[in-house]
């Protein structure tokens, strides 16, 4: 697990990295401010937008609406594109709490990605939000 998230992106909190530390197979949770008001449904079209604007070798491969992640409605996308040259899939889900936009995003080189997905499945199936004052 990689806390320094700093050394990442500023907005990821916790970054949790397959071994080899040189596979590029990691789940991060990304939190930021929804400085825009942006709604939940517009999202998937916004991050899909800018995928598709900053990666040209980006390929859509599914669109999931309205999924459940930490009692949360959300959305996820999963997608193709290049990382340092190696051709990656990614899991990222997004929804929106308080003030808050949530993003769970995995990826893994795409010959390993099946591998991996069941733990990331599960990874990911047990994120959930709790209450600071601990209530």
């Amino acid at each position: 697990m990689i806390t320094d998230h700093k050394a990442i992106n500023k907005n990821y909190v916790v970054v949790f990295k397959n071994l080899p530390l040189d596979s590029i197979a990691a789940l991060g949770i990304r939190i930021e401010d929804n400085t825009r008001n942006t709604a939940l449904e517009d999202l998937s079209e916004l991050y899909i937008k800018g995928l598709r604007h900053d990666s040209p070798n980006f390929q859509l491969i599914e669109v999931a609406d309205k999924i459940i992640c930490g009692g949360q409605t959300a959305y996820k996308i999963v997608y193709d594109e290049l990382i340092h040259n190696i051709l990656a899939r990614h899991i990222q889900i997004f929804t929106i709490r308080n003030i808050k936009i949530y993003t769970l995003l995995f990826n893994s080189e795409v010959d390993k990605f099946s591998e991996c997905l069941p733990t990331v499945t599960h990874m990911i199936e047990s994120f959930s939000f709790t209450d600071k004052t601990g209530k």
